[in-house]
Formats: C-alpha cells, structure tokens, sequence
C-alpha cells in the first residue's frame, strides 16, 4: 500500500483483511517465504495499535476541525488529491459524522472523499450515506482480520495450510494481543455494541438513507457482532480460554435473554455458547498422541483454581436457564474426562471426584437435551460451522461413553411409522362412520384454530419430516388400504398448507412457521422424485400402490391449481415484505418458505420435459398446462402477467438470501430457453426507470460479490483436517448461473434481449450505437459487463501471484471468458465490447502478458487461455481490416 493510501477507516482495513488472506493461502518458498514473512511482520507491527485499541476510534481534536473549516477558503492537502479547496458541505458532513462516531475530522474527510468515488458502486446514495456504509465495511475488515489471525494461529483444534513461519509469526504476534488483554476487550466490546443505540444515534443525524442502506448499515453492524465473537470461539477452540476471561464470557451469556421469534438462539450467542464450550473441553486428550503435553498447557489443567472459579461463577442465577444447563452439562463431562487422564497431570483430583455426576444431573434437571433441540439446533449455522458441530458430536459421544448409564433406548422410525398408522392421528383409511375420530385434523379445525395457536400442527409436521428423511416403510398401510403416503400428503396440503395462509395467529410468526414446515416435506417429496409413466392415472391399469408423493406435487405446480397459485402468492408476499427492509414476525421463516417455494419450482421446470414424457407414454386424460407457461401467467393480485418479475426480485436480496437468488436466476434461466418469450421479460424488467436499475444492479452485485460467509469460509480453509474437498460456495454458483444465463440469452434473435439489458447496452437506440462506459462516467449506470472484466481482473492477479484457483472457480473463469468470446464474435455486440475492452486499461494486452496462466496443466485453465486467444484474434483482425 502506498503512502498516498488515504487514512479513512476503511482502505487501510480493507487491505490489511486482503494482504493477509493472500499471505495465508499463497504457496512461496526460499526467498519470496522470507519476503512474505518480512511484509507480514511490517504490516502486524503497523496496525498493532489497532487491534490493541480494537474499535477504538481516534477522538476528535479541535485543532483538525479547525483545519478543515480554514480549508474552505485556504484550502488542505490530502492524499490522492494533493492541495484541495474544501466546499462547506463537505466540511459540514465532516463535522457530523465526527461527532457521530467521535472520530477525528481529518480522518473522517477522507472517508468523505473515498465515498465520493465509491458512489457510481452505490447507486442513489450521496456521498454522506455511502461514508457510512464504508465506516461499518472498514470496521468489519479490522475485526476479520483479527479472526483470520485467531484462526490461523497454531493450536489444538486444526492446522491451516499457511506456511509454518507464517504460523509461527503470527502465533507469537496474536500471544502478544492477548497477554494485553484483547480477549477481555473483546467481550467488552459485545457487551457495549448496542444496535438500538446505533440505530438511535444514525436516526437523529439522518445517516440512515432508503430501506436498502438501512439493512445494510445493520447487516454490517450484525457482522461486525458475529466477527467479534468468532474471534473468541477462535482461540478457545485452539488454545483454551483464561479464568479471566472464562468468567468474564460467563458473566455475558448469564446476561442474555432470547430475543429471536422463533425461539431459537442468534449468531452471536450461538459463537460465545461454543468458545465456552471449548474452553472447558477435555476431549483433546484422546483426540492427540501428545494429548498429555497438549493439556498441561490448557488453562483448565495449568490452573489450579479454574475448576472451583468457573464452577462457583456456573452456580449464579442465569437469564436462560437453556444456555446454563448446556455450559454445566460441557463443564461436567470435562471433569468426567480430565478424571481419566494420569495422575500427574491434574493433583487436585480428589477435590473434583465426584463433581461431574452432579453437574450432569443438574444440566439434565435443567432439561439440556430440550434446550440443545428446541433452540440451540433451530440455528442453521451450526450445521454450516463444521467445528461447531464436531464440538457437539464429541459432547454426545463424551456422554455415552463416559455415563453412558444415563442414556435411555431410543424407538426406531420403522416403529414410529407403525405406531403413526396404528394409531389414525392422521387418517388414513377410508369409512363411512359419521363418529369417527378425525385425530390431528380434528384438533386442527376445532381447537387450535380457536385458540389461533398451532403447537400439535407445528410438532405433527417436524416429526412426518423427520421420518421421511429418515426412513419410510415400502409398504405403509398395505392391508387396511393401498399402500403409500397418500393420506399423510393430503393431510400435508389440503387441511394444513392451503388453509394457512386464511387462519388467524396470535403470534404473527408462527404463519410462516407452518408454511416453511409444510414446504419443506413437499420440497423433499419433489427433490427425491423421478417421473414415471406408472405413476399417472390410466384406464387400462390398476397400481396396487398410491403414486409417490412427488408426483401429486409436480402434478399441481404443472396444472392451474390452488396449490401452485398460493406458491406463487407466497413469491409476491415475501418479495412485498422483503422491499420494506424492516424487521417483520416470521422473517427468517419466510426467508425459508420462499426458498422452498423457489426449489420447488425450479424441480418442475427442471423435470417438465420427463415429466410430460412420461404423461404422454401413459395415454393419461389429465390436461397438463407446463410450469413455464404458468410462471407467465396474469398475477391476480396485481393484474399483471408479473410472476417472472418477482421471481427475478430475489436477486436483489442476494446479499443476505443467496441461496433463493440462485434460485431464482435458475428458474428464469429456464423461463428464457422458451422460444418468444425474451419481450415479455424484458418489457417486465424495464417497465420504469426505478425497476430498471434495480434489477440490473442486482445482478451486477452478485458478479461482484467478494463476500464469504465466515463460517463457508472457515470450512473451506480447514478442509483439509477433515480431508474433505468441499464443494462451490454459493456465492461461486450465482457468478456460474449469472454468466450461463447471458451466454444463454445473448445468441437469441430478439434484439434487444435480456443478455443486452444486463451488460448495459441502451435498449432504446441500435445496440452498435452504444457506447459502454464505467460506472459513473457521463451517469452510466453500472452493468455486468463491467463486472465481467472485474472478475476476470481479479482471476488474472491471482494467477500472477502463483496461486491455483479451485476447480470451480476455474471452472467460472472458463465460462466468462467464453461469454466475453461470444461478445466479441457476434455482429451486434463486436465493436461495441472490444471499444470498452480497450477503455478497460488494455484489457487484452494485460491478460496476454499473463500468459501462461497459473496450473496450466487443467482442463479449465487451457479453455480460460483458448478463449482469450479467440478474443485477441478478433481484435487483430477487426484492426487489421480498419488499418489501424
């Protein structure tokens, strides 16, 4: 980083996270490891104070904010900018953010002047907005730095692929932060983070813009949040937790109070429940052959009063009573295993002889296992962190093996389903009798409906999930009647998932509750389906069984059903709530149920053509209209033919809902490969300015996105201890299904087509007569083909450095340089891209002189090559007959 690099709060922490993810992961030896070390040190000397004083913004002085009036008429120098004459709103946007944040003026006009520039990357915000949105992205870099340090330090738990001296670089680097007390300002830090009072203070200076920088600014300050306690399950995990700072992160958690609707726990407890149970695991004693050495250095054995200090702070009275019977039932099972270890590695065992059984019994009196499935597991994080979930397995292992007295006989499903059956809950078969008990159904309509609470509906649909996934009998209900899930599939949509949406709920949440539960048992239904002419009704064969669930559903989303208009009513609902930005009951169940929605039709457009096949083969008399001319349907609750528009909305949303934006760009992917439907879409997409920019701005984002989720890409970088390769992030897939779709859309006749939109051509003139510009240039808006040449940018320095990409991320350099060939060969688009290729710095004399790329022996990378080749071919040619 140069010294002209502006000292704003967010450059220099943005190249700090960068430099050391490239330090970590970028394979050197002999003299370029000794530069590499060399930087490293240089750069950790440079920001130790930052992380010392973590968060901590330099104050505000008088004498700056002198300075920078005095500029307005004489003028400052900065960097970048050398001698500049400041205007007043500049210097009175400078004073409110530094009182703002306490921040001194000096520093917050450089971060004026660095949003200044980043506006065309934010498309109607001004310049103050965008500062804030900067100020909360650099103070996310510093913390993640941190993070990426915490983790790559060496320790008990895993070992990263970076070199060792870098390792032991920054082992001796994070001990020094540490024995400052960075851990202890780390809990602090949780404590003081208040989003209500951030909120409080961005409201009364008017910081806050549209609903999309709101969520935003508190998505970042969420982030932020959820770093600083992955900094602390980071090092518990590798080097244990001091009595300090043990009791200190105890004292927190004893403080919280569950503020999620669904009952579950957030983000940022969930990493602070597991650092504690990390700083009092023992389990590294049979995990390691120097188990023994290992654990002598752990502050629970090196500490002769730990034991009695965290077991004395255990026994205060908790705000959960969940989190404290989790921490004594992980403390319990610690002093069960530290019982076994030899007698010289532990001397007051006699002290602790018989304190395990009693913890273990007061976490069991404190209902731990309801607490662990009923609130810990509702987060989906935890499935996501492979090391929060290994931390869980070997809690279970420890205690059947160590007490395994206690654990009772658990029924099978096998047995459940015929206890199910048995018992008509749900009824299954067929009478006549007008006294019959109609089980569940019954106490759905007469009960709980009155009651507008749903707790046996609810529990009903957890456990028909939990035994299809587990295991269904081939031949449930053969004998009383024909044998298959009919009855339970019937029950699923017709008594619950239909009526849902028209019942009234005393907890407005507990709606979508219900529909994401009924969703998610359809979606696995049509997940596991193959379509088979067997399964369609036919006059001239009787089935001795009922068709697979999947059938029933893909039947209904393929028809004008009840069914598939409240999926797509569902669409409409959550694309209406999800544009206001503002918290809502149910949010992240409808963030679910959306997904499902979207799957579940992606599944039929994907199967469509088997599916009509196999109706076809079947001579069935059913009249089968098709997913996709449906999803272009009239929308009877805007009386207009825009399914396809709010299907294409989640793509805005990529940035916290990426799994539904990939969805969705799939499903229209598949809605465009219909011939004569390119008009429609696109006079849907730019039906005014507002929409226009909206949806193409969403897809740019998802080119662009640098984001890794920090548990995805914990995984990825500890995938080795594992001996897992892992699969594509879902951000890799976007980018993929962004750049298939354009090579898709961009060789179709319709001129101008979807392909067009996206890459920024002007709709309203021939396509040859645009002339594609940077963002912000003369207002152009920005445009995938600008983040088509970022991607490839950034592939190019990561090849120069010598790193090898992924597969997969070779993978999608391949296909954007084949969609830039595409671009360059095609009479509409050839002059027009290759102008902009030479505006982009020489794009191609740049990416010729990185030839050969990186791990030239792939597949992908001589595809990556052959297709810039291509392009380069078509210049010499075009400037050859112009004689140029």
């Amino acid at each position: 980083m140069s010294e002209a690099t502006p000292d704003d709060m967010w450059t220099p922490f943005k190249h700090l996270f960068n430099s050391i993810e490239s330090f970590l992961v970028t394979p050197a030896a002999g003299q370029q490891q000794e530069q590499n070390v060399a930087s490293l040190d240089a750069l950790l000397r440079k920001h130790k104070q930052n992380f010392s004083t973590l968060l901590r913004n330099p104050p505000k002085n008088g004498k700056s904010r002198e300075a920078i009036r005095q500029g307005i008429t004489e003028g400052i120098t900065l960097p970048e900018f050398g001698h500049t004459i400041l205007s007043k709103d500049l210097v009175d946007e400078s004073v409110i953010l530094s009182d703002m944040y306490d921040l001194n003026e000096l520093i917050v006009l450089e971060l004026l002047c660095t949003a200044q520039q980043q506006m065309p990357n934010h498309p109607g915000l001004p310049r103050g907005l965008v500062a804030v949105l900067l100020y909360y992205d650099g103070r996310k870099s510093l913390v993640a730095s941190l993070k990426e340090l915490f983790q790559a330090r060496a320790g008990v738990s895993w070992c990263t692929d970076a070199p060792q001296e870098i390792t032991q670089l920054i082992t001796a680097y994070t001990d020094g932060l540490v024995a400052d007390g960075l851990l202890d300002k780390i809990v602090d830090l949780l404590g003081e983070l208040d989003v209500t009072k951030e909120l409080d203070v961005l409201t009364t200076n008017r910081a806050l813009g549209p609903p999309k920088h709101h969520r935003q600014v508190l998505d970042l300050f969420e982030e932020i949040r959820v770093l600083l306690a992955t900094c602390l399950f980071n090092w518990a995990a590798q080097c244990g937790l001091p009595k300090g700072t043990t009791v200190k992160l105890i004292r927190y958690l004893a403080k919280y109070k569950s503020t999620v609707s669904s009952g579950g726990i957030d983000n940022v407890t969930l990493a602070l429940q597991m650092a504690l149970m990390y700083a009092l695991d023992m389990s590294v004693i049979q995990r390691r052959e120097d188990g023994e050495d290992v654990v002598k250095r752990l502050p629970m054995v090196r500490d002769g009063e730990f034991i009695e200090t965290v077991m004395e702070t255990l026994s205060a009275s908790w705000e959960c009573e969940g989190l404290r019977s989790v921490s004594l039932f992980t403390f319990g099972l610690a002093i069960a295993t530290l019982r076994l270890a030899p007698q010289n590695m532990y001397s007051n065992t006699a002290r602790i002889i018989d304190q395990d059984e009693l913890l273990v019994d007061a976490a069991i009196q404190g209902r731990v296992f309801d607490f662990i499935h009923y609130t810990l597991l509702e987060n989906e994080v935890l499935f996501r962190t492979e090391f929060y979930y290994r931390r869980m397995h070997v809690l279970f292992t420890d205690f059947i093996e160590l007490m395994h007295s206690k654990v009772t006989e658990l029924q099978t499903a096998l047995q459940l389903w015929n206890n199910l059956e048995a018992s008509q809950v749900i009824a299954t078969i067929p009478t006549t009798s007008t006294f019959v008990n109609r089980g569940i159904e019954s106490e759905l309509e007469e009960i709980e409906s009155r009651n507008e609470t749903y707790p046996l509906t609810l529990g009903m649909l957890d456990l028909l999930y939990t035994l299809c996934e587990t295991a269904i009998p081939k031949g449930i209900g053969a004998g009383p009647r024909k044998p298959g899930l009919d009855p339970y599939v019937t029950f699923i949509i017709d008594a619950v998932f239909l009526r849902f949406y028209n019942r009234n709920y005393k907890n407005p949440a507990e709606k979508w509750q219900i529909a994401e539960k009924c969703l998610q048992l359809l979606h696995a239904f049509v997940r596991n389906y193959t379509p088979s002419p067997q399964d369609f009704p036919s006059p001239t064969a009787v089935r001795e069984e009922n068709s697979p669930p999947g059938f029933h559903i893909l039947l209904q989303v393929n028809t004008k059903s009840d069914f598939l208009r409240l999926l797509l009513h569902i669409i409409d609902e959550s694309c209406t709530l999800f544009d206001s930005y503002t918290p809502f009951p149910g949010r992240k169940h409808l963030e679910a149920t959306s997904l499902y929605a979207l799957q579940i039709l992606e599944r039929a457009l994907e199967t469509q053509e088997d599916f009509f096949n196999a109706h076809f083969t079947s001579n069935c008399s059913i009249l089968l209209a098709g997913a996709n001319k449906l999803l272009l349907g009239l929308n009877p609750r805007s009386g207009k033919a825009d399914h396809m528009l709010n299907v294409t909305r989640f793509v805005t949303y990529s940035s916290w809902l990426p799994e539904n934006a990939l969805v969705a760009i799939r499903i229209l992917a598949a809605i465009m490969r219909q011939p004569n439907v390119n008009q429609q879409i696109l006079g849907l997409f730019t039906q005014n300015e507002r929409i226009t920019n909206e949806i193409r701005q969403g897809f740019v984002e998802c080119l662009e996105s640098e984001r890794v989720s920090e548990f995805q890409q914990q995984e990825d970088e500890l995938d080795e201890f594992s001996g897992g390769g892992g699969g594509s992030s879902v951000e890799l897939l976007i980018k993929e299904a962004i750049v298939a779709l354009l090579a898709d859309c961009l060789p179709q006749q319709a001129t101008p087509n979807l392909a067009h939109y996206l890459l920024g051509f002007e709709l309203n003139k021939e396509l040859r007569l645009t002339n594609l510009q940077q963002p912000g240039v003369l207002n152009f808006p920005s445009n995938c083909a600008k983040s088509l040449i970022t991607l490839l940018d950034g592939a190019l320095e990561q090849s120069k450095s010598g790193k090898s990409l992924a597969p997969a991320h070779e993978r999608l350099v391949e296909n954007a340089y084949a969609l830039l060939y595409t671009l360059c060969y095609n009479s509409r688009t050839s002059e027009v891209i290759l102008r902009f290729l030479r505006s982009c710095n020489d794009f191609l004399c740049r990416h010729i002189q990185g030839l050969p790329f990186a791990n030239v022996a792939s597949p992908h990378v001589l595809n990556q090559m052959t297709g810039l080749l291509k392009c380069v071919a078509i210049e010499l040619k075009l400037t050859s007959d112009k004689s140029q």
